[in-house]
């Protein structure tokens, strides 16, 4: 649907230029209700499509914000996961020290 994510600095330019598009054609189209309330729907029309336009490149950027935040997420699971697994291993080690211990105090 929305094209891969493209470099941060030309996104953030891109959003730039239409946020101030939108400003100067809200600026027009208030201009236009008062000077001429009927026959606004050219400016309508435009300042509509520049906010479309701005909404479609945030969805850009959401989409690798998401991808990164998963990868962020992702990473710490698994660096959770392997503490988790070191620790139960240290301690099925100590279990199998103490068993043999005990058995062989048995057995002597």
């Amino acid at each position: 649907m929305f094209a891969r994510f493209e470099n941060p600095q030309l996104m953030i330019r891109k959003t730039n230029r239409l946020n101030r598009s939108v400003i100067t054609g809200f600026i027009k189209l208030v201009d236009d209700l008062v000077t001429n309330p009927k026959e606004n729907k050219k400016c309508r029309d435009e300042l509509s499509h520049n906010i479309f336009l701005m909404l479609q490149e945030c969805n850009k950027f959401r989409e690798h914000q998401a991808r990164e935040i998963l990868i962020e997420t992702l990473e710490k699971q698994l660096e959770e996961r392997t503490s988790t697994i070191d620790l139960l291993k240290k301690q099925i080690s100590n279990s199998d020290s103490i068993l043999s211990q005990m058995h062989d105090h048995l057995n002597s």
